[in-house]
C-alpha cells in the first residue's frame, strides 16, 4: 500500500500503525523517510514484503534548501549556524551548480544518519559525542530541476538512485555556492513506479472501514519484469525450487501460474532458477 507519511512520524511508526490495522505481524517499508521529511511511503503486508528487493529504486522528491547558513544535522533540526559572510546568490549561479551535480557522483552521507558504522547506527554513535569519518559512495542523479528560488530558498525536484541523501545534496550544493546551506524542507513525491497521487494518508487508512480495499496486488511491484506463464511441468520444478529454462530475457522475470504471481527467478547459465517463491 503507498502511504502518504506525515511530518514528525518515522517511518516505522507508520509501520507499527498499519500493522495495528490490519492486524498484522509482517509489515514493512520500501525506504526509510526522515521524521522531518513527507511524502510516499512504500508498505508492504505480509508477502509482499518479501519482494522490496526487485521494486524499481529510484525515487523522486520535491526539496527545499536554505542558503546562507549551515546545520549540525544538513536539516532544520539543527543547531544552525548563520554564515556571516553570506552574499545572496543570482538565479543563474544556483541553476549552474545544480547542473554539476547531474549524473554519478561521490557522496558523503550524514553523519545523523541511520547507516551502520561496526554494528551500530552513525547517529547513535555522533550523539555519544564520537568523531566520525563518514566513506563516500557513488550514488546518481537522474534529474535535478528548479522549481523556485526566493528568499534564499531553492526548490528543486530531483530524481535520484537508492542510498542517495538529499540532506548531503544541500550541504554540497551550499559548498558548491559557497554560501553554506542545510535542507530546510523535503517531500518524497516517487518511488519507482509509484506517485504520490496515490497514496493515502494515514488518518484516511485509520478511519476506513474496509482497510483491504486500500491494499495494491502485489505483482504491481515488479510489473517491470518480464513475466513467465508457467505450465504445470514447470509449476511443479518452481515450487520445489528446481531450475527450469525458458527464452524470455533478462536476468530476472516475475513467474505466474493459473492468473497468480507464484514467484521472482533469476537467470543463470542460460537457466531460470527461482528465487522468491511466493506459495
Amino acid at each position: 500500500m503507498l502511504v502518504d507519511k506525515p511530518k514528525g512520524l518515522t517511518s516505522n511508526d507508520v509501520v507499527n500503525e498499519i500493522r495495528r490495522v490490519y492486524h498484522l505481524k509482517k509489515v514493512g517499508h520500501a525506504g526509510t523517510l526522515d521524521p522531518l521529511a513527507t511524502g510516499l511511503l512504500v508498505v508492504g503486508l505480509g508477502k509482499a514484503t518479501r519482494l522490496f528487493e526487485y521494486l524499481k529504486s529510484n525515487k523522486t522528491y520535491v526539496a527545499e534548501i536554505t542558503l546562507g547558513a549551515t546545520s549540525e544535522t544538513l536539516d532544520s533540526e539543527g543547531p544552525i549556524v548563520k554564515n556571516d559572510k553570506y552574499a545572496e546568490k543570482g538565479i543563474r549561479e544556483v541553476k549552474d551548480a545544480l547542473e554539476t551535480f547531474k549524473g554519478k557522483q561521490e557522496q558523503i552521507p550524514p553523519v545523523h544518519s541511520a547507516i551502520k558504522i561496526n554494528g551500530q547506527a552513525a547517529y547513535k554513535r555522533t550523539r555519544n559525542n564520537e568523531k566520525l569519518e563518514m566513506k563516500s559512495r557513488q550514488v546518481e542523479f537522474f534529474q535535478i530541476e528548479l522549481l523556485d528560488y526566493k528568499d534564499d530558498v531553492v526548490k528543486i525536484q530531483v530524481e535520484v538512485s537508492a542510498g542517495t541523501y538529499i540532506r548531503s545534496l544541500a550541504r554540497d550544493i551550499g559548498e558548491k555556492l559557497g554560501t553554506g546551506a542545510y535542507m530546510s524542507n523535503l517531500q518524497r513525491i516517487k518511488s519507482g513506479d509509484f506517485d504520490i497521487s496515490n497514496a493515502m494518508s494515514l488518518e484516511d487508512i485509520q478511519q476506513e472501514k474496509e482497510p483491504t480495499k486500500l491494499l495494491i496486488p502485489i505483482e504491481k511491484g515488479v510489473s517491470h519484469l518480464p513475466k513467465i506463464e508457467a505450465d504445470e511441468e514447470m509449476w511443479l520444478k518452481v515450487i520445489h525450487g528446481q531450475t527450469f529454462g525458458s527464452k524470455t530475457d533478462g536476468n530476472l522475470a516475475q513467474i505466474w501460474h493459473k492468473e497468480k504471481l507464484i514467484a521472482i527467478a533469476i537467470k543463470t547459465d542460460d537457466l531460470w532458477q527461482p528465487n522468491k517463491v511466493l506459495v
